[in-house]
């Protein structure tokens, strides 16, 4: 399947995206990006043979399943210190993937998989050939597919039952108890799918419409403080997740194909050239958000709507009440045509030439150029430059049709009316109108490089052993250019008003102030135009320096040292060093330690992405009154280098008297300085109402009034983040007989500490960090057992995530922790199970396997949350398993 669930199997990497997690917004929608240490996606660098590849990304990060998994032979992880060796962007690590560019023969592998629900069927394919052209040549070359069906909804999953928080009526009247309770069956108060009148004063506050039209009281879950709170337990509300599935789907549909071909020519006994070429087609299709009309989007119903029932429009005449403010959020009933589509393409050609020189140096060197494009296309998101005229629908005075107010001012204007008054009540002309069109953001990423390194050995005749060094510079151009294709915003201009003010005179009204003048009229699309260049210019050396050699508690003890200078675009230079020991005590005991500064240059987003978006803020000026305005967000381009000090220490033993067995531990701590964030809306306003007058300056307000109206909240040098904990492995390898044995490993992770101090706010400290709306995990164990007996191998894996809690500060309310009634998060453990029966012909082989994923069906624990565009948030999909149990069979062949 995925390589991505492979890594989120192994404690070291945490939160990483996949197809599943992210397909829904955002530039990484449906790409698997690896996460090392939690501490973010453009915090680990990912290699393939060593070389960087072009990001798929404009936060510089990989999609990995654009490479040859066919070919991938093993996968080399580095968790500390290697920015001196490798570059920027290695804070948390380095991931490399080997290739098998050796291989002869022809192999290939076929598969299909599904749920035990029946649902997210999957077919897999792969073929690789290599063999030897004359005496001087070698030529691989090798092509995959992969297909999977999406699962949209929670049907077939009993486990959901909409669990999420409420906030807790006792605690609204008095004070007293927990903030926040923890309850099943959560649904909003502050909209449903039929819409709902939001009225206070008015004898229709809190009807709801039926798919009938009709018009019925919403019903008060018995948990539930309607005043100010966005959730129940309970009632007659309705919740998006469970309708729709988390985040607007479970998994999405995913088609990715790859070609892979490398060629290695000797050209003399001592010079070798090669040549490569990858491309890596990665397409996810799934839903996107239904329409949104609640809060600072609430829409607005007029007394002449031409779709009110009549009773309604009664009691308006009665109440003298102009209008209601309407709430709703889009279901799968109607509006559920909008799509996310998301391709990833990877072309990148490399050359390169190795050498071995005078003295038994070597020279390695290389040149590579890859592209990435990125197609984002939102499908028939809802329109808020038309769907607000779309609702307020009158009568015609001179024909009697129902047409949309606007039309009356101007008649070719094109409005197609829409009645919202119940769940599939919108004629299918209506909502062609409002979802009219596509808009796709092309995003264009290209890297040129080319490095040369050689190495070798100096001071031979040294007791300890000669001194091993390399020497090397490498040269990178990274550039990104993203465009629109915006059908609201034909000349993506930024000052173009796509979604009209309020204007009387021509018959515009409703339009509330979260969409009104914003430069895009596709619903909550924030991207932007732009473009930008980075040059990184690098020279590093590395040196190995033997100590001692079989000396007393010493066999080896051997001094590393690294050290590199950058320099980046708009950073300027910056230096990264390392250095490290390695001390072999005596034959089964081993210890090791590093030191080391490591760094990350800003990425092309965090530079040059300057995007117009909506904010709302409490404005302490005005009492705390709400705001809701425009603002910039995104690129700084002055933004400097993070930094890094990274320590690690470490024990390898191999006990001699338990021969096949080996165990390391490794303590490692990353301090990372001048981390790259935005502060966010509301801590500028409350900073320069505080008096922070740099920050004031990013405030723009109205000459008269002083209110807000727009804003810059850009990327900044403005925090810390700490992370420490503890790496363990065990392997053990044991022969029974002549054909049977068992292997056993262990791959084990605890977190201490991972937190983040921002500036300007007092330092908050959290257990363990956090992955969406949870502290990370403390413990994670991956244990593995494989049973070999001649043609027949069963490999069996249990993991283990211990209990965990969720991430409200409850201890510090001062800093604006919220207490909960339960914060507590089970442990879970998964079983997975894989058979394999392997039919031998001389040196070909046909194997046979089944994968069994979840053996045991495990539910995801709840680790509840509500939040309004998504509703009851059950679980963690980025931690848990939320498919449950899968099946995999297919078979292997291989000729020599």
């Amino acid at each position: 399947g995925n390589v991505i669930d492979a890594f989120k199997q192994l404690p070291q990497f945490l939160g990483g995206s996949s197809p599943g997690s992210t397909y829904y917004i955002g530039t990484d929608a449906g790409q698997s990006i690896l996460n090392m240490r939690g501490l973010g996606e453009n915090r680990t660098l990912v290699l393939l043979d060593g070389r960087r590849i072009v990001p798929s990304t404009y936060n510089g990060t990989v999609d990995i399943n654009v490479l040859p998994q066919s070919l991938i032979k093993r996968v080399e992880v580095v968790t500390g210190g290697a920015s001196a060796a490798y570059g920027s962007d290695a804070v948390a690590g380095v991931t490399n993937f080997i290739l098998d560019t050796d291989y002869s023969g022809l192999k290939g592998r076929v598969q299909g998989g599904i749920t035990s629900r029946g649902d997210g069927a999957s077919k897999e394919g792969e073929v690789t050939w290599g063999s030897a052209i004359g005496d001087q040549a070698h030529l691989i070359a090798s092509v995959d597919y992969y297909d999977s069906k999406a699962i949209e909804t929670y049907a077939g999953r009993s486990w959901f039952q909409d669990w999420g928080t409420v906030t807790n009526p006792q605690w609204i009247a008095s004070g007293q108890g927990p903030e926040l309770l923890v309850l099943p069956h959560v649904t909003s108060t502050s909209y449903t799918n039929g819409g709902l009148i939001i009225q206070p004063g008015s004898a229709l506050n809190r009807l709801t419409f039926l798919p009938d039209g009709t018009a019925v009281p919403f019903q008060q879950g018995p948990i539930a403080a309607l005043s100010g709170t966005q959730s129940q337990s309970g009632g007659s509300g309705y919740d998006y997740a469970a309708d729709r599935g988390a985040d607007s789907g479970l998994e999405p549909d995913v088609t990715r194909y790859n070609a892979f071909t490398h060629l290695n020519v000797d050209l003399t006994d001592e010079v070798e050239a090669f040549g490569q070429a990858l491309l890596g087609h990665n397409e996810v299709n799934g839903r996107g958000f239904g329409d949104v009309m609640f809060g600072s989007y609430q829409g607005t119903i007029y007394q002449d709507n031409a779709y009110l029932p009549a009773n309604i429009r009664a009691i308006m005449v009665q109440e003298n009440l102009p209008s209601f403010g309407f709430s709703r959020m889009g279901s799968s009933a109607d509006l559920d045509v909008d799509r996310l589509i998301q391709t990833n393409t990877t072309a990148a050609f490399t050359t390169g030439v190795k050498a071995v020189l005078p003295d038994d140096w070597h020279l390695n060197s290389y040149l590579e150029y890859g592209r990435n494009r990125d197609t984002l296309a939102a499908v028939n998101f809802p329109r808020t430059d038309r769907l607000f005229q779309a609702i307020d629908a009158v009568v015609d005075p001179d024909t009697g049709a129902i047409v949309c107010r606007s039309t009356l001012y101007s008649p070719n204007n094109g409005c197609v009316p829409i009645d919202l008054f119940g769940p599939g009540r919108a004629s299918p002309q209506a909502i062609a109108y409002v979802t009219a069109g596509t808009k796709t953001a092309y995003q264009l990423n290209t890297q040129a490089a080319f490095e040369a390194t050689a190495d070798g050995s100096i001071f031979k005749d040294r007791a300890a052993g000669p001194v091993q060094l390399a020497v090397g510079v490498d040269y990178r151009r990274n550039t990104l250019s993203q465009h629109l294709v915006d059908p609201t915003n034909p000349t993506n201009n930024p000052n173009y008003v796509a979604v009209p003010m309020n204007d009387s005179a021509m018959g515009i009204q409703g339009i509330p102030l979260g969409f009104a003048g914003v430069n895009s009229g596709v619903q909550f699309s924030i991207e932007a135009n732009f473009s930008g260049v980075v040059d990184t210019e690098e020279a590093f050396s590395e040196v190995l320096v033997p100590l001692l050699k079989d000396a007393p508690f010493a066999r080896q003890l051997n001094l590393s040292l690294a050290g590199r200078i950058a320099n980046y675009t708009g950073s300027g230079s910056v230096p990264s060093y390392k250095g490290g020991l390695d001390w072999q005590t005596v034959d089964w005991l081993r210890f090791r330690g590093t030191l080391s500064r490591d760094v990350r240059a800003a990425d092309m987003s965090e530079r040059f992405n300057e995007a117009g978006g909506g904010a709302t803020v409490l404005d302490p000026q005005f009492h705390n009154q709400s705001v809701v305005f425009s603002q910039i967000i995104g690129g700084n381009p002055d933004v400097k280098p993070e930094k890094a000090n990274t320590y690690t220490f470490g024990m390898v033993l191999q006990p001699t008297y338990v021969p096949g067995l080996s165990l390391s531990v490794d303590w490692y701590s990353i301090n990372i300085e001048d981390a790259i964030g935005m502060l966010g809306a509301q801590t500028i306003v409350n900073d320069c109402y505080q008096g922070d007058t740099a920050l004031c300056a990013q405030i723009t307000r109205d000459p008269v009034t002083n209110v807000i109206v727009g804003m810059r909240d850009t990327y900044l040098n403005l925090n810390a983040e700490k992370a420490v904990g503890t790496d363990l492995e065990a392997d053990y390898n044991k022969p029974l007989s002549a054909d049977r044995s068992l292997t056993f490993r262990l791959l084990g992770g605890y977190l201490d500490e991972e937190s983040v101090s921002n500036f300007g706010i007092p330092f908050v400290m959290s257990e363990a960090g956090t992955v969406g709306n949870m502290e990370l995990p403390r413990v994670q164990l991956n244990a593995s057992l494989q049973y070999n007996q001649g043609p027949f191998s069963a490999y069996l894996t249990e993991r283990f995530i211990s209990a965990g809690k969720r991430e409200w500060n409850d201890d510090e309310p001062a800093l604006g922790g919220v207490t909960i009634s339960t914060d507590h998060v089970a442990p879970v453990y998964y079983t997975d199970l894989n058979f394999t029966y392997v039919l031998s012909a001389g040196s070909s082989n046909l194997q046979l396997f089944v994968n069994i994923t979840n053996l045991l069906d495990r539910a995801p624990p709840n680790a509840p949350n509500y939040a309004q565009l998504t509703g009851s948030v059950q679980t963690n999909k980025s931690l848990y398993d939320i498919l449950g149990r899968r099946f995999v069979a297919g078979v292997k062949f291989k000729f020599l």
